[in-house]
This record gives C-alpha cells, structure tokens and sequence, in this order.
C-alpha cells in the first residue's frame, strides 16, 4: 500500500536496510516497530556494505523506478557530479547526445535511463524465456 502513495515506498525500505542496515532504537522487548508510527524497538543489523563503512567509504542505494523515478540518494549523487563538471558536456559527449540533452545532468540521466528501460527489457524476455531477435541486440 505504501508505494501507492509515497515515491519509493515499496522499494526503499528493503534497500535501505540491505545496504545500509539499521540501527537499534527503541527499547529492547518493548513494542514491536510500527512503520506507520515510526515507534517501536529496532534491533540493529550490519548492512552488506558496514565493512566498506567503517573504512569511510560513503554508501548509499541508489534506487530508479523503471517508469523514470531516481531516487533521492541518486539524485543528490547526479547534482554533486554536475557541480564538479560545471554541468557541461565533453566535446565527446556533445557529439553524441541528442539535441534535448545539452548540460552534464540531462545528458547523465538519459543514459541511465535507456540503460534501465534496455535491462528491464532484456529481464521480462528471458522471464519469458524469448531468444534474441535475429540481427538485434539489446546493447
């Protein structure tokens, strides 16, 4: 129910606790966590990534909905990278973008769209146990 109403909300809990962890609040065999509330006793739990935490690398998930959301750490990411690049394209770059993507920040989040739309594309034809098409290929 909650993805029906707030951006992420099916995806970003289960993330955030996979890649982060948790940590403990509340008071240990008090209430169980209520995640309407926010009340309730959290036990803690390591993340997949504590280890490269606690050697001060930054972590965060970075979440995409397939029909064009970027989550909130992977936009922050997106607007820091812009900044350092002034948010302007490489002469590279220029060439190969389109006429509607002229800064770094467009140009970035059209390609990792296309490349989200071409994997969610090739998971439902192998779900669907489909070959490639003959003389196409996804990438």
């Amino acid at each position: 129910m909650r993805g029906a109403y707030v951006a992420f909300g099916n995806t970003r809990p289960a993330a955030r606790e996979a890649v982060l962890g948790l940590r403990e609040r509340g008071v240990a065999g008090g209430a169980a966590f209520n995640p309407r509330t926010g009340a309730g006793y959290v036990a803690a739990k390591g993340g997949d990534y504590a280890r490269a935490q606690r050697a001060g690398v930054a972590v965060a998930p970075l979440l995409i909905e397939t029909f064009g959301g970027f989550g909130d750490d992977l936009r922050l990411l997106l607007q820091e990278a812009a900044a350092i690049r002034s948010d302007r394209l490489s002469h590279d770059e220029y060439d190969e973008t389109t006429w509607s993507a002229r800064t770094w920040t467009t140009f970035a989040a059209q390609r990792i769209s296309v490349a989200l739309q071409r994997s969610a594309a090739l998971e439902i034809m192998q779900s669907l146990r489909m070959g490639p098409v003959e003389g196409r290929d996804l990438y």
